[in-house]
């Protein structure tokens, strides 16, 4: 993994704080996706070198880029007092 990684960097095109927040943005996607459905979506992620050689990394990249924030939506529970 760490080879393949440092050959992505070397390429130019991203840094580490892009791919950190690339695989920041599908993990918070899942998360939403499982609260929004009640079904768990977080049971399926790549590893490391499948995520790397894929280059899973790249939509979510992009849509970064377009401006696009991915944080998790806490769900609202119980009652609140106005």
């Amino acid at each position: 993994c760490k080879a393949k990684l440092h050959k992505i960097l070397d390429e130019g095109e991203y840094t580490v704080k892009e791919l950190i927040e690339a695989l920041e943005f599908e993990v918070n996607q899942k998360v939403n996706n499982s609260i929004k459905t009640g079904v768990n979506k977080m049971s399926f992620m790549q590893n490391s070198l499948t995520y790397l050689n894929q280059r899973t990394f790249e939509p979510f990249i992009e849509l970064i880029r377009e401006g696009h924030k991915q944080e998790i939506d806490t769900p609202v529970s119980g009652s609140t007092d106005i």
